[in-house]
C-alpha cells in the first residue's frame, strides 16, 4: 500500500469510494511533516500487511489552501480520518507509528 498524493477534487472522490481514508495534510517546508513521512510509510506497510482497506492520502496545503481552510487546518502536519465519507477524527503534530495505528483504530470504533 502506498500513500497517494491527491488534490481537493480527488479527495472528494476518495472519501466516497473508500470506507476509511487517512488524510495527511502537509507542506514541503514543514520539518515535522518531513519527519512524519517515513512513519506514514511504515503505517501504510503495516496496513497492507494486515489486509486493511484503509486508504492513505496526502494533500499539500500549499497547493490546496482552500481545502485546509475548509477543514480549519491551522497546524501541520494534520491527520484526518474519514469514515463513510465523513471526517470523524483529527490530530495534529508528529506522532509515532503506534499512536497513528491507535488513531485509525479508535476513529473507526
Amino acid at each position: 500500500m502506498t500513500i497517494k498524493n491527491i488534490n481537493a477534487e480527488e479527495l472528494a472522490l476518495d472519501v466516497k469510494d473508500n470506507a476509511v481514508v487517512l488524510l495527511d495534510l502537509w507542506a514541503p517546508w514543514c520539518g515535522y511533516c518531513r519527519m512524519l513521512d517515513p512513519v506514514l510509510d511504515e503505517v501504510a506497510g503495516d496496513l497492507a500487511e494486515a489486509g486493511s482497506e484503509v486508504a492513505l492520502r496526502r494533500v499539500n496545503i500549499d497547493e490546496e489552501p482552500e481545502l485546509a481552510d475548509a477543514y480549519g487546518v491551522d497546524t501541520i502536519p494534520t491527520l484526518m480520518l474519514f469514515v463513510n465519507g465523513e471526517p470523524v477524527a483529527r490530530t495534529s503534530g508528529f506522532m509515532p507509528k503506534d499512536a497513528i495505528m491507535d488513531f485509525i483504530t479508535e476513529g473507526q470504533a
